[in-house]
């Protein structure tokens, strides 16, 4: 719905009701993210981190603060890797990767998944958001695309997704986003 006000409130009292959640306190960290909320989102990932440090998506999470605020997070997400090796891992040190410069890494990565896709699910969005980091936004649009025919299950974040803010502008993205949420 993109009420993030609502959101973080919701998520904190989930938070608050079962502090010793790993699920909550780090879907907190990642709604404020979501919000543009990089200190309280980046303090939230770290109590998980302190709490667990295998828990991988808490990785994947803090990764996405340290690029919101134009930091590498490539080591970030080769520990997420480390702990979980899937598309989802593998994606996230795809983009990060793109956003370190690391365009050769980002692309291999890219067509690694591409590869895994013949063989088991792989998200459009994933792929879309590491082609969105290297500024390859028709090849970001061609995969966003399969994501809405794979009913990908992050698409419903696409209004709010910091990954997808160089794509906001073109129309493409506006077409998607009524495609998506017709209602709306």
């Amino acid at each position: 719905m993109a009420d993030l006000d609502t959101a973080v409130n919701e998520s904190r009292r989930a938070q608050e009701l079962d502090p010793l959640s790993t699920d909550s306190t780090s879907y907190l960290a990642t709604v404020l993210y979501w919000a543009r909320k990089n200190g309280p989102a980046l303090d939230q990932v770290q109590k998980v981190l302190d709490f667990d440090s295998n828990y991988f998506p808490a990785y994947i999470t803090k990764a996405w603060i340290l690029e919101s605020q134009g930091k590498p997070a490539v080591d970030v997400c080769q520990k997420a890797k480390a702990i979980a090796d899937n598309p989802w891992t593998l994606a996230a040190l795809g983009r990060a990767s793109a956003l370190a410069g690391k365009k050769d890494d980002a692309q291999k990565i890219v067509e690694a998944l591409q590869r895994q896709a013949s063989q088991q699910f792989v998200s459009g969005y994933d792929i879309a958001v590491i082609h969105a980091a290297l500024g390859q936004n028709d090849d970001a649009f061609a995969w966003l695309d399969k994501a809405f025919n794979q009913r990908a299950e992050w698409l419903g974040y696409l209004k709010i997704d910091p990954q997808l803010d160089s794509l906001r502008n073109d129309p493409r993205f506006r077409d998607l986003v009524r495609r998506l949420f017709p209602d709306r």
